[in-house]
């Protein structure tokens, strides 16, 4: 616990210097170091894209979206953490663009990993999953009464899943030069019929972005 030991030492013209004196001026300079030191050190790594498409139509396997890592040749953007910290690994999602109507009962799926590679065998940090709109309403402008009303189809370009997505982790015994990857996935639940495309598309008003903070000490 921060302070537990700290003892306020007065000083005043003629106040002796003893060991214990000093001892304890050392231990509260100690207590105050660890305190700060539990304090979050806040972003470690940031990456931002506004490079259209992303993906240019999520499938059944894996896509990677945007990642922290060391790209061959390039800047080294892995994390390294200390020991028994909090950390977040947030990503800014610019939203699944739905180009027409089909497969509606198709799952997309959002992930994020602590690896650069091979994300069919490993376990994300999270995954987030949503339904896409019905494509189908009706339509109240040729009828109030909506049980007389006829059925329209939407057809225009839908963005759905667009937010902040984040989650708080521990490292441990503390992590060396780890990868962190965002993916997109889509699950077809009756059948890929008439499957509309659908991209992950940033732009420079919808940022993807990728970061990792370090959110304080764990003890």
């Amino acid at each position: 616990m921060a302070y537990e030991n700290y003892s306020f030492v007065s000083w005043s013209d003629g106040t002796p210097i003893t060991g214990e004196r000093l001892a304890q001026m050392s231990m509260n300079m100690e207590q105050i170091r660890d305190a700060n030191d539990r304090k979050p050190n806040g972003i470690i790594q940031l990456i931002q894209s506004t490079t259209a498409p992303a993906v240019a139509n999520v499938t059944t396997t894996n896509s990677l979206v945007i990642q922290l890592t060391n790209p061959g040749g390039g800047t080294d953007q892995r994390i390294s953490i200390p020991a028994d910290r909090y950390f977040r690994v947030t990503c800014v999602f610019p939203g699944f663009e739905i180009a027409a109507k089909g497969a509606e009962d198709a799952i997309l799926s959002l992930k994020l990993f602590q690896v650069a590679s091979g994300f069919d065998a490993a376990s994300p940090l999270m995954q987030w999953d949503m339904a896409l709109p019905p494509h189908i309403f009706y339509d109240v402008n040729s009828n109030a009464n909506i049980t007389a009303s006829q059925q329209s189809y939407k057809s225009q370009p839908t963005t759905v899943g667009a937010g902040v997505y984040s989650i708080v982790a521990q490292s441990g015994g503390g992590l060396s030069q780890q990868s962190f990857s965002v993916v997109v996935k889509r699950t077809f639940v009756s059948g890929a019929t008439n499957a509309p495309q659908i991209s992950v598309g940033p732009t420079p008003a919808k940022k993807l972005q990728l970061y990792v903070e370090d959110i304080g000490s764990g003890s």
